[in-house]
């Protein structure tokens, strides 16, 4: 007999999203949003220099409120990845907030890393490596869902 394996993300409804993660991988989402909101507090770390990069390269300082804005929204999306991590089911806001938590990660994951080529890439530890393929993954996996439609019969 053939076993099937459910995806891990499918369109159930209009602006609603199925999940069928694993535990470890839900749990993973969560530890990259908390590490996304514990980058704010290390201002000279690789991750934070990554994420909070000048906007306007011209000018000596940022513009604070631009930096606070950042800040803000890094946690609101965070906030809203640790709070629907384990749900059976999110919306699509939740599912963006997914994305953008899982693009802000490869790029600390990344900059912390000292990748920046795909040389970089390819010399990783294997632990490494496998995170930011899983990243990758699940984002291409959210984004298709995002894309679908939903079922006219359900």
């Amino acid at each position: 007999m053939i076993h099937r394996r459910r995806p891990v993300f499918r369109r159930e409804a209009a602006g609603v999203i199925e999940v069928n993660l694993p535990p470890a991988v839900s749990d993973v989402l969560v530890r990259a949003a908390e590490q996304l909101q514990a980058t704010v507090e290390v201002p000279g770390s690789p991750g934070f220099a990554r994420l909070f990069a000048r906007v306007d390269e011209s000018t000596a300082d940022e513009d604070p409120a631009i930096t606070l804005s950042r800040q803000m929204l890094l946690d609101s999306v965070a906030s809203t990845v640790i709070g629907s991590a384990g749900k059976r089911l999110i919306t699509d806001d939740e599912a963006d907030a997914w994305l953008k938590v899982l693009g802000m990660t490869l790029a600390r994951h990344a900059a912390e890393l000292h990748v920046t080529t795909d040389a970089d890439r390819a010399s990783l530890s294997k632990e490494d490596g496998a995170m930011i393929d899983l990243i990758q993954a699940l984002q291409v996996s959210l984004m298709i869902v995002l894309d679908t439609e939903a079922p006219a019969n359900r």
